[in-house]
C-alpha cells in the first residue's frame, strides 16, 4: 500500500485521561521488608499481612485517600510502585 508505513513495536490501546492518571499501587514482596511505614500513612490502601509484608487492600482507594504517593516515597526499599 502506498503511503502506509507498517509500525513496528507494542500495540497500544486508547485510554480515558482519568484511566492514565490513575494509579495502580503495587508491593513487591522481593523488596518489602515489613517496615509497616506504608500501613500507618495509608491505611486505606496499604495494610500489613500474616506474612509480615505489606499487601493492597484498596487499589480504587489510591487517589481519594491522596496518601499513595506518600507512602511510596516513604518506603526504605522503593518496594512501592504506583
Amino acid at each position: 500500500m502506498s503511503g502506509v508505513r507498517r509500525r513496528e513495536g507494542p500495540i497500544r490501546r486508547i485510554i480515558s485521561v482519568e484511566e492514565e492518571n490513575q494509579m495502580n499501587p503495587k508491593v513487591d514482596a522481593d523488596l518489602c521488608i515489613g517496615c509497616g511505614v506504608c500501613a500507618e500513612i495509608c491505611p486505606e490502601v496499604f495494610e500489613m499481612g500474616d506474612d509480615g509484608l505489606a499487601h493492597v487492600i484498596g487499589a480504587d482507594q489510591c487517589e481519594s485517600a491522596g496518601c499513595c504517593q506518600d507512602a511510596a516515597d516513604s518506603c526504605p526499599t522503593e518496594a512501592i510502585s504506583l
